[in-house]
């Protein structure tokens, strides 16, 4: 009985085979031609904003049977870079016997910049208060657009039970392979350092290399605990960076009014070719 099963199922293993072989020969015989792909150019340069009709700038498609098949050609897909900014673009053309033909070359995003890291909030948590520094940290992309999703944090010394200086390492990758990472500065203060809110224009900064920097211009306005907006208030910058070097630094901001209240932030600034 076994063999019988075995023998049927060889049977209809070889009946589909020459069934798919016969359509095959029938679509062969009505169009022996595949159609064609052809490009002006081996690479092309696009803005990351590009538009659908510049990426297929440059392109034709033929078939002898269908004529000119150039509106039909479809972009396959992008590959992960092969040089930074620089990837290969596939694309595909079907004939109306579902023939294919594909094409490929290489494309050049002459803008590009590697994804940024984002913060929503400074790093700054007060002592004895639970926090997640990790989710404070998203990340953008020219040509992917948010993608704080694939943020990880693969290593810190964050201490939330007591005041001090810690770090967090965080990475993050393009779909197109682009891979950046950067080692963020925590801070955990005293209550007292609470007092007032300092709020700052922006939350983290990447500076051009060698580009001029102004700390004290990052200041929006100080805020009590109520909400009221502090005016008679001294604030002292204290700044590490150095724009002729690569790398993380930061900028310390606190505040003091007449009262004695105070407050403290910092502001993480990127520099970067």
């Amino acid at each position: 009985m076994r063999i019988i099963r075995i023998a049927v199922v060889i049977i209809f293993v070889m009946a589909v085979g020459v069934y798919g072989w016969a359509v095959y020969e029938e679509q062969t015989q009505k169009d022996p031609n595949r159609p064609q792909i052809t490009s002006e150019t081996e690479r092309i340069s696009l803005s990351c904003s590009y538009t659908n009709e510049e990426i297929m700038e440059g392109l034709q498609a033929w078939d002898e049977e269908d004529g000119d098949l150039t509106e039909e050609i479809l972009l396959g897909g992008l590959s992960r870079f092969v040089s930074t900014g620089v990837c290969r673009a596939t694309y595909v053309v079907f004939d109306s016997a579902n023939q294919a033909a594909t094409l490929t070359r290489e494309v050049e995003f002459t803008d590009y910049i590697s994804p940024r890291f984002t913060l929503h909030a400074p790093l700054v948590f007060e002592e004895g208060k639970s926090g997640n520094a990790s989710t404070y940290v998203g990340a953008t992309d020219v040509l992917d657009g948010d993608i704080s999703d694939q943020v990880k944090m693969t290593d810190h010394t964050i201490s939330y039970a007591q005041a001090g200086d810690y770090t967090m390492d965080v990475e993050v990758s393009n779909s197109f392979g682009d891979f950046v990472d950067v080692t963020f500065p925590v801070h955990v203060v005293e209550e007292e350092w609470m007092e007032l809110t300092l709020e700052l224009k922006t939350n983290l900064i990447y500076l051009e290399k060698n580009s001029d920097f102004d700390a004290q211009g990052y200041v929006e306005a100080v805020y009590q605990k109520d909400g009221d907006e502090e005016t008679d208030v001294t604030i002292t910058v204290e700044s590490n960076v150095d724009p002729a070097v690569s790398g993380c630094y930061e900028v310390k901001y606190t505040a003091e009014n007449a009262e004695g209240q105070k407050g403290i932030t910092w502001l993480p600034v990127i520099v970067q070719e």
